[in-house]
C-alpha cells in the first residue's frame, strides 16, 4: 500500500472511481492499524477531503478505543477530525465525551458541540442530560474541596 504522501498525490490527480478506491484503502487501514499516530493521520486525511461517509467509521473507532480499559485511548485527534464532517447523527455520544477524564477528549467533544450549527439540538441534549451535568458539578465541587483541604496542611 502506498504511503500517505503518495495517497494524497494520487487523490489530487484521480478519477472519482480511483478516489473512491483510494478512500476505501485509507478507511481499511484506519480500521486495522494499531499505530495511533498513523490512525490519526488517516482520520485527518478523511476529514481534510470531507469524506462525510467516514463519520460512522471514526465514531466507531472512538467507541472501540474508549472501551479498552488498560490503554490510553488516543481519541482527541479523532474527535478533531470530525469537525470538518457531518457528525450531527452522533451528538448524543459526543456529548458523553464532554465528561471524559482526558482534558483533550473532553475539550474536543465540547468544541464539536459548540460549533454545531443546530443550537436547538444541543439545547435538547443538554436538557435531556441535566441530571448527569448536575452530578458532575457536585463531583467537581467535592474534588475542589478535597484539594483545598490538602492545601490547608501547609
Amino acid at each position: 500500500m502506498c504511503g500517505m504522501k503518495e495517497k494524497i498525490e494520487n487523490l489530487n490527480n484521480s478519477s472519482a472511481q480511483d478516489t473512491d478506491i483510494c478512500f476505501r484503502q485509507i478507511t481499511e487501514e484506519f480500521n486495522t492499524t494499531d499505530n495511533a499516530g498513523r490512525r490519526n493521520d488517516l482520520a485527518l486525511l478523511l476529514s481534510d477531503y470531507n469524506r462525510h461517509s467516514s463519520v460512522k467509521t471514526i465514531v466507531e473507532m472512538i467507541k472501540k478505543l474508549k472501551s479498552q480499559q488498560n490503554q490510553k485511548s488516543y481519541v482527541g485527534t479523532l474527535l478533531y477530525a470530525l469537525s470538518n464532517l457531518q457528525y450531527g447523527e452522533h451528538l448524543d455520544y459526543i456529548f458523553t465525551l464532554v465528561f471524559d477524564n482526558s482534558f483533550e477528549v473532553s475539550r474536543e467533544a465540547y468544541c464539536l458541540l459548540e460549533n454545531f450549527d443546530d443550537k436547538n439540538k444541543i439545547s435538547e441534549i443538554i436538557k435531556n442530560n441535566m441530571p448527569a451535568i448536575i452530578d458532575k458539578i457536585y463531583e467537581s465541587q467535592e474534588q475542589a474541596n478535597f484539594y483545598t483541604s490538602l492545601l490547608e496542611f501547609m
